[in-house]
Order: C-alpha cells, then structure tokens, then sequence
C-alpha cells in the first residue's frame, strides 16, 4: 500500500480592510488618490437682461452703467494765410500784421504805394539778355514784370524788335503786349534771378546817340563821366516819324527805356536806377512817367538764354488782355 502524504488544509490570511478616511468640511475624498481636495465651487452667473441707456448715455459694458457721451471737437484743417507785401502772419492770432521797420531805417524814404495804371510806372530794359542761376532780392520800389509765367527761373529767348515798329511803340498805343507763355511779378522781398544784359552790338552806341539823336542829348549826358558812359543809360521812348524821331507818349507824358551802354546785371540797376533818374533835370522830369516818388516797374524786353538751345517765347496775338489787367490780376493773386 501507496504511502499518501497529507496536506493540512491551511487558509490565507485576507488583508485587513482599509478604514473608509473621513475629509474635513469643503474637501471631498478622491477614491483614486485616497486624498482630500478642495470641493471646487462653480459660479453660476445669472442672466441680467441688456440695460437701456437714455439719451446723450452709453452703456459701459464692464461696469454695466450709463456712461455720458462725450463729443470730441472736430478741427476743420484751414489752408495757411497768405499775407500781402509788407505785412506778416501772426500765428496765434492768424491775423496779417504790418512789418515794424527798425528805428534806424524809419528815416529811409520807400518807394511805396499802389499802381494803378502799370503804364504809367513802366520803364523798360532794352538789350540781349543772359540766364544768371544767382539770387538776389527785390528792393522796395522796384515790381519787375517778366514775359514768362514761370520768370527768370527759366531760359527762353524773345522775338527781335522790328525796327520800324518797337515794343514801346506798340504797347502804350494799344496797351498790350502778349506772349505765348504768360507773364509772373516780382515784387519787393521776391527772390529773383540776377539776369545778365549785354549791348546790341549791331545797335547804335551810346556815343552815337549823344552826336545823332538830338531828342536823347538832354538825358544821355547825364550817363556821362570821365569820357565814358554808365553801364546804362534812361532814354526817352521814341518812334520814327519822317526822317526825324519823335516822343512815344502815355497820357501826355513822355515814357523812359535803358540803353545798354556797357554789359550790366540787374543788381545795377536796382542800386543805380534811381540815383540815375534824379540827376534828370526837374523841367525835363515834369513831363515823363513814372512821377519822381512812383514805384517803378521794370519789363526787361530781352532774352533769358542759356545757350542757343533756349527756347523761343513767342508773341500771342490773339490774347489782347489789357497789360494792366494782366498786372492787377497777378497783385491780386498775390
């Protein structure tokens, strides 16, 4: 007989169960972590129906109170002011002021005032004209009226005079004088080119003038000294009438030109002009334009060339404006 081996019947001993942990008040057991965490609150937000604003109020939706509205000023942008010659723009109060002149140059006397009649002021430059890229200023009693809407800044050249009708001759008869490319003023304070004016060499000279012309010997011996003559020369307009010359008039009054005597800049003239037409006699003074304290507007009836590639300003003789009203339209515009 088999021997058996018995096995007592032995039971495992279970795990002693884990006592169920107790949170505090606010905290909740987590079954994962065994751990008590913060109960987390969820905020219930109610539903507040759009609050209604009365007028001239807008609503804040952060603070959820009427606001004022407030109304912002609109500046409307207003173009700079432009003030006439002699008078400056005072910026806080946008109004033109006149221009204090300093004690020491009160005593000076300016050749100040309107014009009325541009013809009556006209005294004009005869002679070949050369472009000059040096600036310089207007002096007070000077307006310079170019045949170039866009003036000396630009090179052109001019039709010749025909000598038996001169612009003089045609613009106080018919008191136009028109080219193709319009005209711009110049007046006291303006920079503006200092144009270069030569002599015609193929004109009569200065010296010829005083044997010849019986009309000029009253005025071009006061251009005289030392046996030479001045730079320029103020002469009388004149027109051929038979085999002699005779006065161009405006109003009954005779009218003045400057003859190239010598090559000049018109820098001499506005230093030299006026001592040169106080030292015409006061009987031959009375009877010429412009009158002794008159403002004096120049018209140089010569070219602004660079070189022979300038190119021409033409005559318009369909635009019969009036030149004083071209003037006054630009004065005007100023």
């Amino acid at each position: 007989m088999d021997s058996v081996t018995f096995k007592p019947n032995i039971k495992k001993k279970s795990k002693p169960s884990q006592k169920t942990k107790i949170c505090p008040p606010g905290k909740v057991l987590n079954p994962k972590t065994n751990r008590c965490n913060k109960i987390k609150v969820v905020k219930v937000v109610k539903k507040v129906d759009k609050k209604i604003c009365p007028p001239g109020k807008v609503l804040n939706p952060k603070t959820n109170r009427c606001i004022k509205i407030k109304v912002v000023k609109v500046v409307k942008k207003v173009d700079k002011k432009i003030c006439p010659p002699g008078k400056v723009l005072n910026p806080k109060t946008k109004r033109c002021n006149k221009i204090k002149i300093p004690k020491a140059l009160k005593n000076i006397k300016y050749h100040s005032g309107k014009v009325k009649d541009v013809l009556e002021n006209l005294v004009t430059i005869n002679g070949h004209g050369s472009f000059s890229k040096q600036k310089i200023k207007v002096p007070e009693g000077f307006h310079i009226l170019i045949p170039h809407r866009n003036g000396l800044d630009i090179d052109y050249t001019t039709p010749d005079a025909d000598k038996n009708k001169l612009y003089e001759e045609y613009l106080y008869k018919n008191k136009y004088l028109n080219y193709r490319d319009g005209w711009k003023l110049y007046l006291p304070g303006d920079d503006i080119n200092n144009l270069g004016i030569h002599i015609f060499h193929d004109g009569i000279s200065c010296p010829s003038i005083k044997s010849q012309h019986r009309l000029q010997r009253d005025l071009i011996e006061k251009c005289e000294s030392n046996h030479s003559y001045n730079h320029f020369c103020p002469l009388y307009c004149s027109k051929q009438k038979g085999n002699n010359y005779d006065y161009i008039l405006y109003k009954g009054k005779r009218k003045l030109k400057l003859k190239a005597c010598g090559n000049y800049r018109l820098k001499d003239l506005f230093q030299n002009l006026t001592k040169q037409l106080n030292k015409i006699p006061t009987e031959h003074r009375r009877n010429i334009l412009p009158k002794k304290d008159d403002p004096i507007v120049l018209i140089p009836f010569t070219c602004n060339a660079k070189s022979s590639s300038s190119q021409l300003n033409s005559f318009d003789h369909n635009n019969r404006s009036k030149l004083n009203t071209i003037y006054q339209g630009l004065i005007k515009n100023r």
